[in-house]
């Protein structure tokens, strides 16, 4: 017979551990909270909550976020609710729960002084107070208000493949996307709390870097479910994509500031894409834990460079599954749980060294959701802590050194970006122009909807703009004008394995394919053109090059013509998308203008764009 005590007791932890769990949720309550709202969180008196609507919802102290965490530190609760994690972690697709002990084996292999390791960086309180206001309003009342929005961004590894083969004899192979980690968190996270607090949207596209994620998050180029406003927070994940190959990065100064202008450009693109709407705030997941580079200093550059980037901006969060189990994975190159099986090359240039592979299996990807878990606890616990300490100082009076000029600079404004040029002497100057022009921008703001700055932009891919043929195929017929052996296609073209690994592309299916776009009149000034092409190796795609022709007639019949050649081959052995970007300066389209854009294969007899874009800047 079941004990009703005990029973009782585990309700009551399971709700703790519902509440403890949102990060966004749970760490938020506090960051848009003032001293009063604060002696709530902590109190066990029943308290009112107003919300947006001016409804009033009456709510006990179990909700009191801070008294669930004030004794515990993220080690200790994560030892105390193991197996509640655990049980949250069954896969929809496993009713027998055959996975149930293959899943502890790796839960308890990860020790919560290893899962620390993962928390690279935590955001400011201050850069979440929105997304609380999002998830506190959800928790309270799910049937008005709707879950948190996130958008994880990223390459094949985080669409989810390799994940999908089965692990244990006689199991099913799982489809990609429900086999991921972002799918994982989601059901993580939803489960212990009992709700759909957050819906994830896996945006991934295989073969993608940093570069195709920052043009979705400049330009808003979300799917539909997204819009119009956007994700309410961004998780970037390209850290497998953003790794040379065969390359000693150790010494090469000119990698790390390419990583550097990367890691930097989708930050600033993320605080410039609005300024009148909150801004989502990022969380970095570093999952890479390959063999692309030949030195081990090589393989952590990315990582080192995202850390040093979180730290700078304040408002973004690092996560590196990769750093929890690191020193495991290269105490023995040989396991295959969380890393990916390197077998030697048999033929080639690299023969007898290890195939280059980044595609772990199912157990990196719930290690992952786990890692950042655990990191969501951590920042609620160090959040509290902080919070705490400040309701005590305002009650006692007691002032700091800083003006309230310096810490709204620190809360409201970005700092100025993290460059060479950068000195200690100006770095304060610019700080505050920077709120200068922030200023500047938000004074025309209104409710309104900001629009897109693009009036001509697709990006291809399983949750993209177009997901596949058919879309991109209906979003470019009616600009074109003339084709002769340009199609959009459903390939395997730029990684992937089995059938969901293909993605659609604008492919050019014979030699000396041409095809003319149209826009008449158009409502915004064009000045940039943005080129997102897959270059790749083999015969089929020697000598691929196209070139591109702009023509712009103004609204005074000026003409203007600008040509450019993208190549589309590489030797490297691995398709992968690349950014081209052409700034028209003084030739650029003003608004009422006609532009033209013909698109001629002038080399090779294949050609794949997955990306194009006409914008202001």
């Amino acid at each position: 017979m079941t004990n009703v005590t005990d029973k009782n007791a585990h309700t009551t932890t399971t709700r703790k551990v519902a509440l403890i769990v949102t990060l966004f949720g749970l760490t938020l309550a506090l960051f848009s909270s003032d001293c009063g709202q604060i002696s709530a969180l902590y109190s066990r008196q029943t308290t009112q909550l107003r919300i947006a609507n001016d409804t009033t919802i009456k709510h006990s102290d179990n909700v009191g976020i801070c008294s669930l965490v004030n004794t515990q530190s993220p080690s200790r609760w994560w030892t105390s609710n193991f197996e509640n994690i655990l049980n949250a972690s069954r896969h929809p697709n496993d009713p027998n729960h055959a996975y149930d002990e293959w899943t502890r084996t790796i839960l308890t292999s990860l020790s919560p002084e290893m899962l620390l390791r993962g928390v690279r960086a935590r955001p400011s309180a201050h850069s979440l107070k929105h997304i609380f206001d999002i998830l506190h309003k959800r928790f309270m009342d799910p049937d008005t208000f709707p879950p948190l929005k996130i958008a994880v961004l990223g390459g094949s590894v985080t669409r989810g493949q390799g994940c999908q083969n089965p692990i244990l004899p006689g199991s099913r192979r799982l489809k990609l996307n429900l086999c991921a980690w972002p799918s994982r968190l989601e059901r993580l996270i939803n489960t212990i709390v009992g709700l759909q607090l957050v819906k994830i949207h896996n945006l991934a596209v295989s073969a993608t870097n940093l570069q195709f994620g920052t043009q979705i998050v400049k330009y808003h180029l979300y799917p539909d479910a997204l819009l119009p406003d956007g994700p309410d927070v961004i998780f970037s994940s390209f850290s497998s994509n953003e790794q040379a190959v065969h390359q000693d990065t150790t010494k090469s100064v000119v990698f790390s500031n390419q990583k550097r202008n990367r890691v930097q450009d989708f930050i600033t693109a993320n605080q410039m894409a609005g300024p009148c709407q909150p801004r989502p705030p990022i969380v970095f997941v570093d999952d890479y834990l390959g063999n692309k580079q030949d030195f081990i200093l090589g393989e952590m550059t990315f990582n080192k460079v995202v850390t040093e980037f979180a730290d700078w901006y304040g408002h973004v969060m690092h996560v590196s599954s990769a750093d929890v189990v690191r020193r495991h994975v290269y105490a023995d190159t040989n396991e295959t749980t969380f890393s990916s099986f390197w077998p030697l090359e048999t033929a080639g240039e690299y023969r007898g060294q290890p195939s280059v592979e980044v595609h772990f299996g199912m157990g990196g990807h719930v290690a992952i959701a786990w890692s950042i878990l655990f990191a969501m606890v951590d920042v609620v616990k160090s959040y509290c802590e902080n919070q705490a300490f400040q309701q005590i100082m305002k009650k006692d009076g007691v002032k700091g050194v800083f003006s309230e000029q310096v810490l709204d600079l620190v809360d409201e404004v970005p700092p100025p970006e993290l460059k060479s040029s950068l000195l200690l002497q100006n770095v304060s100057r610019q700080w505050r122009e920077n709120a200068v022009r922030m200023r500047n921008s938000q004074s025309g703001c209104n409710n309104a909807t900001e629009k897109p700055p693009c009036v001509f932009a697709f990006l291809a891919g399983p949750e993209a703009t177009v997901r596949d043929e058919v879309e991109l195929r209906e979003y470019l017929q009616p600009y074109t004008i003339v084709n002769k052996g340009w199609e959009p296609i459903m390939d395997y073209g730029g990684g992937g394995i089995g059938k969901s690994a293909k993605k659609p592309g604008l492919i050019a299916t014979r030699a000396n394919a041409s095809m003319t776009l149209r826009l008449a009149k158009i409502a915004k000034k064009v000045r940039v053109i943005n080129i997102h092409r897959i270059k790749s190796y083999s015969d089929k795609w020697a000598g691929s090059n196209a070139r591109f022709t702009i023509r712009v007639e103004s609204p005074a019949k000026m003409m203007h013509e600008t040509q450019f050649d993208v190549d589309g081959y590489h030797q490297i052995k691995s398709s992968t998308s690349h950014l081209f970007q052409h700034d028209l300066k003084d030739n650029m389209a003003a608004v009422g203008s006609n532009i033209t854009v013909t698109i001629d294969l002038i080399g090779g007899t294949t050609y794949k764009i997955i990306g194009m874009m006409l914008c202001e800047n």
